[in-house]
């Protein structure tokens, strides 16, 4: 009966990142109740805007070169907060939303700002390399998709219907 009851109300649902079944029509995304329908995510990334979020990493990428260490912290916590908005990951990494509206004096102070300026111009994180490699891969899907319904729809001109009242 126990094994019935699972199947019945699906208790793991909410934990697993997808579940794929022929026929879904969606998926589940880790803590994250409600169900994605199909194409969401792929539709968010085909109409992002990657610029603003490069213009962040290129801040920060510019901080670390020029080990501007005093504005090292509020530059990572707008990566974090950017990383966190991206499609997919917007949707389970609410945690990094936060940092965007909170002033770097009251996450770390004294001892612990000079280490995490440190953490930051030494590059001890791969979370930056990760972030601009999902930026990258985002504008490599919008280009391949851009091909391919180029490619198909390439010389093909497309009649308007006459409406019939």
């Amino acid at each position: 009966m126990g094994m019935l009851g699972k199947d019945l109300f699906d208790i793991k649902r909410p934990r697993r990142n997808t579940k794929v079944e022929f026929g879904e029509s969606c998926y589940w995304v880790e803590s994250n109740p409600a169900p994605q329908p199909y194409g969401t995510i792929l539709t968010e990334i085909l109409n992002l805007d990657t610029a603003p979020y490069q213009a962040v990493m290129d801040r920060l990428d510019d901080i670390v070169k020029n080990k501007n260490s005093r504005e090292a912290p509020r530059a990572y916590l707008d990566m974090l907060s950017v990383s966190a908005e991206l499609p997919l990951y917007r949707l389970y990494a609410t945690d990094y939303q936060m940092f965007k509206n909170i002033p770097v004096e009251m996450l770390v102070v004294g001892e612990a700002r000079e280490a995490f300026e440190e953490h930051v111009i030494e590059q001890k994180s791969d979370t930056p390399v990760f972030v601009q490699k999902q930026l990258d891969d985002i504008r490599f899907i919008q280009e391949r998709y851009a091909w391919f319904l180029d490619s198909m729809f390439k010389g093909v001109s497309f009649e308007k219907k006459k409406v019939v009242n």
